[in-house]
Parts: structure tokens; sequence; C-alpha cells
């Protein structure tokens, strides 16, 4: 339902030849875009299961292009990352995955507080 939704507006939009959808489980979709298509996209947008969330980063950024963005949702976890006293598996995990992209030298990052937070990460 989602994705007939989301093809409308692609084809009411005239992008049809520019943007392709995939419907499937994200991690083996992401296995044949990466043996053919590495280093090619210009914009990924991550809002996935917390669980794989560090998988899909590394592998989403495989697929970037140098000056390519990837933006991913849900980083400040509508505030439970800052606390503490917060310690189930996803603030965990989005904790894990705030400090990866902070120390990863490959990119520069900005951290939106739109929601429950939104971070840009630029490819260099």
């Amino acid at each position: 339902m989602w994705l007939d939704i989301a093809n409308r507006y692609i084809e009411e939009a005239g992008l049809n030849n520019q943007v392709q959808t995939i419907c499937g489980k994200a991690l083996e979709s992401l296995v044949p875009l990466i043996e053919f298509e590495k280093g090619t996209f210009d914009f990924i947008f991550i809002d996935a299961d917390k669980a794989n969330l560090i998988e899909y980063y590394q592998q989403c950024k495989r697929l970037l292009k140098s000056g390519g963005c990837i933006a991913i949702d849900n980083t400040l976890w509508w505030g439970n990352v800052a606390d503490e006293s917060f310690n189930d598996k996803d603030t965990h995990i989005v904790r894990q995955l705030n400090t990866l992209i902070h120390q990863d030298q490959e990119v520069d990052v900005s951290l939106l507080s739109i929601g429950d937070g939104l971070t840009l990460i630029r490819k260099k």
C-alpha cells in the first residue's frame, strides 16, 4: 500500500525514469545495489528498524558517491539518547550509531532537532 502511494507521487512528479522503488528486506535489497551501484548514489534516506541501523548506515555509505548525502531519521529518539535513564536496546543502538557517525572521518555530519532528530551525513 505505501509503495503504491510512493509510486503514484513519483509518477505524478514525472520522475519515473529517475527514481526506482524496491520492496523487500532492506539488508537483502542492499546486496545487489552495492555490487552493481557502489559509489553512484546522490541521496539515501534511512528510516528503518533500529536493530540493523548501524549496518544500514555502513552499507548505504558504500553506495554514496563523494558529496552524496544520507539522511537518517529518529537520531534523537524522542530525547531518549540524552537521558541516561533510558537503557533499552533501541536507545542503545541509536546512541552507538550517533557515536559511530560522529567519529567517522569519511563524512561531515549535522544533527537537526526536527521531530525526534534527523542526521544529515555528507560523504567527503
